[in-house]
């Protein structure tokens, strides 16, 4: 049975073709930094906030390396708190970072985060949460943010059912810590697979250059590269989705 099919035409299949006949570049290139300008103006935020990835699991993996390799707590394995109602990837990019995932119960009424489960579940280790606003709900997310402020943690938003979505007047990635968005033929826009990291700048500076550094491959100008697996986006797929 088919779950879902996404509606390309010829504006798609021209994009591929521009790409591959005009650029030439098959990387991550000119059509992938338009792509992100086009976000950035949509979300109304820096240009420098937004950071194109090559799957949802790989953003999701950025957001949890970023805060881990930001966290000032250095003994023991860090422990991000993440709903148990939600896909796999979730625990796997924490997992794939280094942490260890810690399940929390949802609210039986909406299915995103049961903040009192997750304050039981807290240790010296803990250092984010991770909110999936699950069936584009992102209703509690203040309280998220306030939970995290008051226990010295840092939220990572799984956002793929919530673009577009507003929070108290505010789109969804405009504000908070780092903002995962993904894009396919069974999320809120159908079209080839992308994803945007959004380190905002203003509330999270030292998150800034994390992901940027580990999309490519942990390279840094004077360092040896952590061991981390290549994550960005193609030309060809920001030629698609614009």
């Amino acid at each position: 049975m088919r779950l879902s099919r996404s509606i390309v035409g010829q504006e798609e299949a021209k994009a591929v073709s521009r790409v591959l006949l005009e650029d030439g570049y098959l990387g991550m290139g000119s059509e992938t930094k338009l792509f992100e300008e086009d976000l950035a103006a949509f979300l109304e935020v820096e240009r420098e906030q937004v950071i194109t990835t090559n799957s949802g699991t790989a953003a999701l993996h950025l957001a949890c390396d970023a805060i881990r390799a930001c966290s000032r707590k250095t003994s023991g394995t860090p422990e991000i708190l993440v709903p148990s109602l939600t896909f796999v990837a979730s625990f796997q990019a924490i997992s794939a970072a280094g942490c260890k995932p810690v399940a929390c119960d949802v609210l039986a009424n909406t299915g995103t985060l049961d903040l009192e489960d997750a304050r039981a579940r807290i240790t010296e280790n803990t250092i984010a949460v991770m909110f999936v606003d699950y069936a584009s709900n992102p209703w509690h997310l203040h309280e998220v943010y306030n939970f995290a402020k008051e226990n010295g943690l840092r939220v990572v938003e799984d956002a793929a059912h919530a673009f577009g979505c507003r929070h108290h007047g505010k789109r969804i990635g405009s504000f908070g810590d780092i903002v995962c968005f993904s894009f396919d033929g069974i999320k809120i826009l159908p079209v080839v697979k992308v994803v945007v990291l959004s380190a905002l700048t203003r509330k999270a500076p030292d998150l800034r250059q994390m992901p940027v550094c580990f999309r490519w491959k942990g390279i840094r100008r004077s360092v040896f590269p952590e061991v981390v697996p290549g994550m960005p986006m193609s030309n060809v797929r920001a030629g698609v989705t614009i």
